[in-house]
């Protein structure tokens, strides 16, 4: 005797396979079962749903449309075909949304689909009704309130926590943490993403995005953890393998660093922070020419500050006479190391002008008396302009054509007595808003040892918040205060002119120094910024330059022991060729 067919077991079964992936089992079997049960609506929706993973769209509509004229109160049906008519024909997915509220009116979910149609294609208000009334007959739709935050970018964060609080669900954990990412509030993105993966372990967006949650600067041992885990359930994420790449780096692995941004960047070409972020590696890996031209890719990204410019961007052409605008990018420290390619230009007998911090104008023009500086907002009239930093990519190879140090004019020395003691400055913080500050600055505490070295006159050299630091600590009559006598960068010239030695972390006063001439031993977290390299003690950028590394991430203790042993040996003899490598 032969059982009767049952459209409901057939279905539930070919479910299963579309659920496991199993997409092209799942269409045999709706197939089979929609022979025997033509008129079963449940399998023409669903297969429809199965024809739209494989891209089949025309085909997965008309499944949706048939299964609605065979009951036209399929609310699902009417969802899933409001959702595929979304991005190809809107007018009619808006039609389709306003049946599936006037078919299932009691139903959270039309409310909620009519709403995020609305949202797309109508104004934020009007998308807002739908929304409210979804949340009316589900107060803790947590989708609605997604949803509401996009009508609402004012209460966009509120609307979105009050989705993640009564969620059992990942999903508006996972959106609320990429808002509070963006708005930089890191702590609680990661406490909701690790709820987020609490609940489920193999949720995938939220592993990867708890990847970006993770400070890189303090935990790269524990961001490339879970970059790992991220890329075990999800292969081919972008986020994932860029943020693998800066965990690398942050742990010295610069080959594996380069080559996982090489694969975000073939995931997404045109992916700007992987081409950014690729450049790191690349100049510490001596790969220079590779890295300008990953390097270029940052006027791409919002953070930096965009040209002051509307004229053309100057690609390195002859400028035939047309006037050329440099104006200077990022920190003071990169203004005054790429500030030595401008005779270059101006050798080439082309008008060129320098657009630069006010605070720089004095130092500069004496320096480059071929050169218009202009201080900032002030824009000189131009044809073309070009970035400072791009000079190197422009102009070529940037070792090559490395001009003489020093190349800015070191001005008439300040007067510091010292009684034939070494005059010694220090810098030991640099800006705290700087990305890496935490590893490149040292506690001055810590530099106690070096004060009880005998023939030594110490001086504060520090400017800016940290200058605190000395009073805090007692210490005024033993550093004391130089960087009160530095209005600008002239008189912090001549103040350096007027040290026998500066010692700093790495920040704007060693570029100062390096471009002088004056000698300076310059301290240097495990992996450093990208000009530095990743070993030796000299530095072509800089001939009076002498480089102290870490050995290891985080340990200054050893760095703060060989500078002391330094300033023995100097002593010893005080021969000057000693302060230099």
């Amino acid at each position: 005797m032969t059982s009767a067919f049952d459209p409901g077991v057939a279905l539930a079964l070919a479910d299963q396979h579309q659920l496991a992936g199993d997409i092209g089992g799942a269409l045999a079997l709706y197939d089979r079962l929609l022979v025997q049960a033509p008129g079963f609506w449940p399998a023409h929706a669903n297969r429809g749903l199965a024809l739209a993973v494989i891209g089949e769209t025309q085909a997965a509509r008309a499944g949706f449309r048939r299964s609605i004229v065979l009951e036209p109160m399929a609310a699902p049906a009417m969802r899933n075909l409001a959702d595929s008519l979304q991005a190809g024909d809107p007018k009619a997915a808006l039609a389709v949304g306003r049946a599936l509220v006037a078919a299932a009116p009691e139903a959270p979910d039309s409310w909620l689909s009519l709403g995020c149609i609305e949202l797309v294609q109508s104004p934020p208000g009007q998308a807002g009704r739908p929304l409210r009334r979804a949340l009316a007959l589900a107060p803790a739709l947590g989708d609605a309130f997604v949803a509401l935050g996009a009508t609402q970018p004012e209460a966009k964060l509120a609307l979105l926590r009050r989705a993640a609080a009564g969620s059992v669900t990942p999903a508006p954990m996972v959106s609320l943490a990429r808002q509070t990412i963006a708005s930089g509030l890191l702590q609680e993105s990661r406490r909701l993403l690790r709820r987020a993966i609490a609940i489920d372990p193999g949720h995938g967006d939220a592993v990867v995005e708890l990847t970006a949650a993770i400070d890189s600067a303090a935990s790269a041992v524990e961001l490339h953890r879970w970059a790992r885990r991220a890329l075990a359930l999800v292969s081919d994420s972008v986020v994932a393998w860029n943020n693998l790449g800066t965990a690398e780096l942050g742990l010295g692995q610069l080959a594996e660093s380069e080559r996982s941004f090489a694969e975000a960047i073939r995931l997404k070409p045109d992916l700007a922070e992987g081409h950014f972020n690729r450049a790191t590696p690349l100049f510490l890996l001596g790969r220079t020419e590779e890295a300008w031209l990953e390097y270029e890719w940052r006027w791409r990204i919002d953070r930096f500050e965009k040209s002051p410019s509307t004229a053309p961007r100057w690609n390195g052409e002859p400028l035939a006479g047309r006037r050329l605008l440099v104006h200077e990018e990022q920190g003071l420290g990169d203004t005054l190391q790429f500030v030595r390619y401008l005779p270059l230009l101006a050798g080439r007998h082309e008008s060129v002008s320098m657009l630069c911090n006010p605070r720089l104008v004095r130092l500069l023009s004496s320096s480059f008396p071929g050169i218009a500086v202009a201080p900032k907002p002030t824009i000189p009239d131009h044809d073309l302009a070009a970035p400072l930093l791009s000079l190197p990519h422009l102009l070529g190879n940037a070792q090559r054509l490395l001009p003489p140090v020093p190349y800015l004019l070191r001005p008439e020395a300040a007067q510091i007595e010292a009684t034939g003691r070494l005059k010694v400055g220090l810098v030991w913080a640099g800006n705290s808003s700087h990305p890496r500050d935490r590893d490149r600055s040292i506690p001055l505490e810590r530099l106690r040892p070096w004060f009880d070295v005998p023939d030594i006159a110490w001086f504060s050299y520090q400017v800016g918040p940290r200058q605190s630091d000395v009073a805090d600590l007692g210490l005024e009559a033993t550093l004391p205060d130089l960087g009160r006598l530095q209005p600008d960068l002239y008189e912090a010239a001549r103040v350096l002119a007027g040290l026998d030695l500066l010692i700093t972390v790495d920040t704007a006063a060693c570029h100062l120094a390096g471009a002088l001439g004056v000698p300076v031993w310059l301290l240097l977290a495990w992996v450093p910024d990208w000009r530095w390299g990743m070993t030796g003690v000299k530095t072509s950028w800089y001939p009076s330059m002498r480089l102290f590394r870490q050995r290891e991430r985080g340990a200054w203790q050893s760095v703060i022991g060989e500078v002391r042993t330094a300033l023995a040996e100097v002593l010893a003899g005080r021969p000057e060729r000693h302060l230099a490598p």
